[in-house]
């Protein structure tokens, strides 16, 4: 439970929380190591004097709770289901300062649980897309030879750089259409119809 000391100004916990995701998102980009939800929290904890007798992960999950809001886009529970029907294996790599417990909840809220064998967060493992380091947990995490795996992802200096950096097929969800730019996927999907089609 998180004890705070007197009453906290709601516009001064958003103030402090936006500070310090600011601070972190600068650390984050510029070095492709994470800062984690257990220093967010310990840092905007300790501006206030609030302690703390739950563990980081709880605090995190509660939090994630009040300030995400998650909705399935249409077409994902399909496009999942035929992609396990072919045999294909799934996992999910995600760069998240949030613990990957929380990230977990998030999607069995839509679900979608049981179509992944594993779900990895930055928080958890330091490293962020595009660093290679967290590829190549994925990879040993799935067990199976580079040259058979495809990471799908809708960033291209994030997803589509970091997978092909280290040998994998990248797949660029392009929803958006946006132009290419530097970095050459090597397949494009455009909607959710065309995965496992």
């Amino acid at each position: 439970m998180l004890r705070p000391v007197g009453n906290i100004p709601y516009d001064d916990a958003r103030r402090i929380g936006d500070s310090l995701g600011r601070s972190s998102e600068r650390v984050r980009l510029g070095a492709n190591y994470e800062v984690s939800f257990e220093a967010f929290h310990r840092n905007w904890c300790d501006r206030f004097g609030v302690t703390c007798d739950r563990p980081w992960p709880e605090v995190d999950l509660e939090y994630f709770k009040m300030s995400h809001r998650f909705r399935l886009e249409a077409g994902v529970v399909a496009m999942l289901e035929r992609l396990r029907s072919s045999g294909v294996r799934m996992g999910i790599v995600s760069n998240s300062f949030h613990a990957g417990s929380s990230l977990q909840w998030m999607v069995e809220q839509g679900g979608i649980q049981d179509y992944f064998e594993f779900l990895i967060s930055s928080a958890d493992y330091g490293f962020r897309k595009p660093h290679p380091e967290i590829f190549e947990t994925a990879i040993a995490r799935l067990g199976l030879p580079r040259e058979d795996v495809w990471f799908v992802g809708d960033r291209l200096e994030l997803d589509v750089l970091g997978a092909k950096g280290v040998g994998l097929t990248a797949v660029w969800y392009n929803a958006d259409g946006e132009a290419p730019g530097d970095v050459a996927p090597d397949v494009v999907i455009s909607s959710l119809d065309e995965f496992g089609g």
